[in-house]
Parts: structure tokens; C-alpha cells; sequence
């Protein structure tokens, strides 16, 4: 059998067609891959024909930078210095390693932090475990003189289960907190904050408890280029356990 070219194209236009349309329509849906905060879920979004715009976004790109890292598996003893980012400063309270966890051994105010030279703006996380009562987590921004600093401490009680933000501005008694949020009576959890400006973001176990806007003095006192330790906080608690304490950029 012989076919011409005029014959052959003939009998292919209709494939081309469909092809060409098949083309098209794959080329008008997009599948975005969105990047979302600790403990949401990952989407995939098909966009309609026609309703995709261009949009410019500004944030830290590649792997983040880590400046605190410490694991604390190391012997029984003082707190030392951490895996990454230097000494352990002890400006209240005695800290100590305990069977691979940091613990505050005194039953006041501690706090141990480690200094970032020119970073207010960082993600923060922390493993902990606690006792019957707890009172302990997360201090942050803080300026090291006693004045300012932001604290995220998860408060157990028979009656109470909460994670609580505190925002200490200037030499006053310890300050209630500013957001709250109920959760169920823990032994343990994982703790992140991730505080970039004027907003605080916390989350328990993954999920967003806490979301918060500092207000113009908040940011002034507690955003400024001295607002630079990150580390651990136990408020009359000498039970609750630190593990796999982080800082990086948020």
C-alpha cells in the first residue's frame, strides 16, 4: 500500500487536535505545593484556568541558620555549654545535666540563656517532660539586664492546663500572662515559638495554640538589638525536664 503525504497528514490532524487541546488545559492548571507552619498539613491546590497572578515574596531561603543547639547528652553535672552556640549563662538559678536532661535544681525563679549576637528574630523549640505541677518552658528576647524578655511556659495544676505567653517589660513582679491557651494535662510535649517582629506564634505538639501581635511597647522593649538571649525558664519548678533545645532563623 502506498499513502501519500497529503493523505498520511490528513488522517493525523484529527490526533494533533486532540493533542494540541490536551496541551492546553494542562497548561492553564498549575499544582502549587504550599509551605506551612508547624503541625498544619501540607496542601496541594489546583488553580483554575485564568485566576493565577504573580506574586513577590521575601523570606530566608535555603536550610536555616542554627545558632543554638543543644542535645544535653553529656555527663551529670553543671549545664555546661551547649553542642552549638557557647556557655550556658546561668543569671538566675543553678542549672544542671541530669541523666541527659537540663532541670533547674532550685525550687525559685531560674533561667539559663545563651546570647545571639544581632538576632531578636528566631524560631525557638524545646522537648520537655513534667511533673504533677509544672511551670516551665521557653525564655526568649531577652536582654540579659533583668528588665525585658518573653517567656512561653506551659502551667500544670490539679485545676489548670495551659500554655501560657508572658511579656516582661521593665523591674516589676512577674507579669500575667498575655495569651493563654487550654490543653490537655501533659507529662511531656514539644514546644515551638516562632517570634519574627511584632508577631508571636506558639505551638504545642505541632499545632498553633497561640498566636499573638506585640503591641508598640512591647516591640520597643522587647525587639531591640539587646533583646538577644534564648534559652530555658522554670518559674517554682524543679521538676519539669528540657531536651533537644534549638534556635534558629525562623
Amino acid at each position: 500500500m502506498v499513502i501519500s503525504r497529503s493523505t498520511n497528514s490528513k488522517m493525523m490532524s484529527p490526533l494533533r487536535r486532540a493533542f494540541r487541546a490536551a496541551l492546553a488545559t494542562a497548561l492553564r492548571t498549575f499544582v502549587v505545593v504550599v509551605l506551612v507552619a508547624p503541625g498544619a498539613s501540607a496542601a496541594s491546590i489546583t488553580i483554575p484556568p485564568g485566576t493565577l497572578t504573580a506574586t513577590s515574596v521575601t523570606g530566608t531561603t535555603g536550610a536555616p541558620t542554627v545558632y543554638i543547639w543543644d542535645h544535653f547528652d553529656r555527663a551529670n553535672g553543671s549545664i555546661g555549654s551547649a553542642v552549638v552556640g557557647g556557655i550556658w549563662g546561668q543569671s538566675v538559678g543553678t542549672w544542671t545535666i541530669s541523666g541527659n536532661v537540663a532541670r533547674c535544681t532550685n525550687t525559685a525563679t531560674g533561667n539559663a540563656t545563651i546570647t545571639v549576637p544581632g538576632v531578636v528574630d528566631a524560631r525557638v523549640d524545646v522537648d520537655m517532660t513534667f511533673g504533677t505541677t509544672a511551670q516551665a518552658g521557653l525564655d526568649f528576647d531577652d536582654d540579659g539586664a533583668g528588665l525585658n524578655n518573653m517567656m512561653v511556659l506551659y502551667r500544670k495544676t490539679a485545676t489548670i492546663s495551659q500554655v501560657r505567653l508572658h511579656t516582661w517589660i521593665g523591674n516589676v513582679a512577674f507579669p500575667a500572662p498575655v495569651a493563654t491557651a487550654n490543653v490537655a494535662s501533659a507529662t511531656s510535649a514539644s514546644v515551638t515559638v516562632i517570634a519574627v517582629g511584632s508577631s508571636v506564634q506558639v505551638f504545642w505538639n505541632g499545632g498553633l495554640v497561640i498566636s499573638y501581635t506585640l503591641n508598640a511597647t512591647e516591640v520597643a522593649a522587647l525587639k531591640d538589638a539587646g533583646s538577644n538571649q534564648f534559652g530555658l525558664w522554670a518559674e517554682s519548678d524543679s521538676t519539669s525536664r528540657f531536651n533537644n533545645f534549638r534556635v534558629q532563623s525562623p
